[in-house]
């Protein structure tokens, strides 16, 4: 599940996108990091490109290319290079993309799995004409914003806890964590099986969407040259 769609502070990133608070998106980044690849110790189906289909790509890039996508619209062209090291097994451990969008927008991806002190690290970075939106998943909590046509200057923090929407358990006063989003996209998952629609939740139109945009990233990686997503 693309279970970052559900994280309460990027919702209120999605609110303020589309009330324009930030003005016109310029440019974005997106950092999705993690150590896991640097201490593997046997073999698993997950570093098995035959089985996996590839490693930090389709791990951590899935997640990233939706959130964009999400919050941002369509990709309309990619250029991307990636590293695998020599430890176990075939997959890539990093990729680095650059990325056009429909809009206009220009932004970039890094997804890695040998980043060591990292935790599972992800940071969002949305610059626009009137402002800036920033995430980082080690704050959950909150959704920091800076609007230049305020007085005060920098930024400030939007305290989102568990609202947007507000949860029945736990209850919106409760710190955010890892968990809440996973419960979150099942939860929605298990309603849309009963017929009920929500406009977050992700379809398998969103999930063909995201395979568009890594096989774009995976043919620009091979050929050194950016593909457009009309040519998948």
């Amino acid at each position: 599940a693309f279970e970052y769609r559900f994280v309460p502070a990027l919702l209120e990133a999605d609110n303020l996108l589309k009330q324009g608070t930030i003005g016109s998106v310029i440019n974005f980044r997106v950092v999705y990091q993690g150590p896991e690849h640097l201490s593997i110790k046997k073999l698993t189906w997950q570093l098995d490109k035959e089985k996996a289909g590839g490693g930090a790509l389709f791990a951590l890039g899935s997640h990233s290319i939706d959130l964009i996508r999400f919050l941002i619209g369509e990709f309309d062209s990619v250029s991307a290079i990636g590293k695998s090291l020599a430890v176990k097994g075939d997959v890539e451990q990093l990729v680095m993309i650059q990325a056009r969008m429909q809009s206009g927008a220009v932004g970039s991806i890094e997804v890695s799995q040998v980043a060591a002190g990292s935790a599972i690290d992800m940071r969002v970075e949305i610059y626009g004409t009137k402002g800036t939106i920033c995430f980082d998943n080690r704050y959950p909590n909150m959704l920091r914003l800076c609007e230049i046509m305020k007085k005060s200057v920098g930024f400030r923090e939007i305290q989102t806890m568990q609202r947007l929407p507000d949860a029945v358990f736990p209850p919106p006063r409760v710190d955010v964590n890892w968990l809440r989003y996973h419960l979150a996209a099942q939860y929605q998952f298990i309603k849309g099986l009963d017929g009920e629609i929500n406009l977050v939740a992700p379809t398998i139109y969103d999930g063909l969407k995201c395979q568009e945009v890594i096989e774009a990233v995976l043919r620009s990686w091979d050929s050194g040259s950016w593909v457009f997503l009309s040519e998948i």
